[in-house]
Formats: C-alpha cells, structure tokens, sequence
C-alpha cells in the first residue's frame, strides 16, 4: 500500500510540475518535503502554527498539503476581498471527498458549486424564505420557546438527582425542534424525541467521518482506493 501511494503521488507530482511551469506560482510559504508537501509538519495547534507562518511569509502564503496547493489568506483585509469583493472568482473552492458523498455529488447548498445550474435557485429559495431578516424574526418567538423548553426541562432533570443529565441529547432534541418548526411548522413529537437515539448518533458519525483527515483529499489519484475506508463509511451511514 505505501509503494502504491508513493507511485501515485509521484505521478500527481510531476503532472503538477508542468502545471507550474506554464503557470504563474503560488505565494511563498514553506517549501515542505518531495510528494508530502507540509503535511508531516503540521501540529495540533494549526492555528497558531499558521500564525507563526505567516509572521515569516506575510498575511498570504501559499502551503502545499499532499498534491494539493493551498493558498492561505489570515488578515481581514485580505480575507474581505476573497469572500466580499471577489467572492464569485473564489466560490468553487474544493470539495472533500466525504462531503461530496453526504451532498449526494455537491448537490446541497453548503458543498453545491457556484456555476452548477440548481445552486443559484437553492440559494435565492434559502435567502427569501429562511435566512431572510423578516423570517428570522417571524420565527425568534419559537425559538425562544423552544430554549425555555430545553433550560426548562435540563432544570427539572437536574433538581431530581436521580441520574447524570445528558445535555446533549436535550439540546439536539431542541435544535432539531427548531429546524422543523422553521421548515414545517412542527416539532417532533413525544414518541419522536424518543427516539431521536438513532438520529443522533448518525449525524454525530457523519460529522466526525467529515472532519477526519482523508489520504483521498491530498491525493486525488488515491480517491478511488478509499484507503482509510470513510467513504465506505460515510455511504453506510446515510444507508
């Protein structure tokens, strides 16, 4: 397996020599190892690691992760201009490979590219009817309700001192109330908010298995194999 790797990322490091070389090149930033780029010298402090980096090579500085290369903006001036002012040049920013599983091929409004054809009416139908500033307040008394419940019931579960009170179901339970309320005008039920075990734990698999470093997003040419198998995962857990 690791000649396999070492043979695929040689490929996908020369092909993306001859991009460069045709190509104006990234900003400066560390030069990293042959085929790893900086992924061996990443700590689990990264964000003050990227602190310290661009402290050495500016607000924008370019890191090469795998066969990826990256380009990392860390000031607000900068940052206003990718996301506010030249939002539409940098909108299609790469899609993990777990991620496109979970939005079914990028087909959801997080993950959806910006030139694909359903995006622009997902998000018009997201802003005018959700996240709108009229919507949001049509709907504070709900979701004030909602928290009084959850704090209410935490209260009465914790002055009983019978057994440990588990937060986070109580709150899922009332972020999930929100959410249908908003869509649908209805939270679960009491049998639903039974069993909402289940649903849970999904959805705390599905969040883990996106933010676990994935072999297939530094080495594309790698994807298929699934190495680590999250993919397998992934598609398992949304059944």
């Amino acid at each position: 397996m690791v000649a396999l790797t070492i043979v695929f990322s040689y490929v996908t490091f020369v092909k993306n020599r001859h991009r460069r070389d045709r190509q104006p090149g990234p900003p400066p930033g560390p030069k990293g190892l042959p085929l790893l780029g900086s992924l061996p010298f990443l700590r689990h402090d990264v964000h003050r690691q990227f602190a310290e980096i661009a402290r050495e090579y500016g607000p924008i500085f370019g890191l090469r992760m795998g066969s990826k290369q990256l380009v990392m903006v860390t000031t607000a001036s900068p940052a206003k201009e990718v996301l506010r002012d030249y939002d539409a040049t940098f909108a299609n920013r790469d899609v993990p490979v777990v991620a496109r599983v979970a939005s079914r091929g990028g087909l959801d409004f997080a993950w959806g590219q910006l030139d694909a054809p359903h995006w622009r009416p997902v998000r018009k139908l997201c802003t005018r009817e959700l996240l709108n500033g009229s919507s949001l307040d049509a709907l504070h008394g709900m979701r004030r309700a909602e928290v009084r419940r959850m704090v209410g019931e935490l209260y009465g579960k914790a002055g009983g001192g019978a057994a440990p009170v588990n937060v986070g179901e109580v709150a899922f339970i009332c972020a999930v109330n929100v959410m249908m309320s908003a869509i649908w005008g209805g939270g679960l039920s009491v049998e639903g908010e039974r069993r909402t075990d289940v649903m849970r734990e999904k959805v705390g698999e599905m969040m883990h298995l996106s933010v676990m470093p994935n072999v297939s997003d530094f080495f594309p040419a790698l994807a298929a194999l699934d190495l680590q198998g999250i993919v397998r995962r992934m598609k398992r857990s949304m059944g």
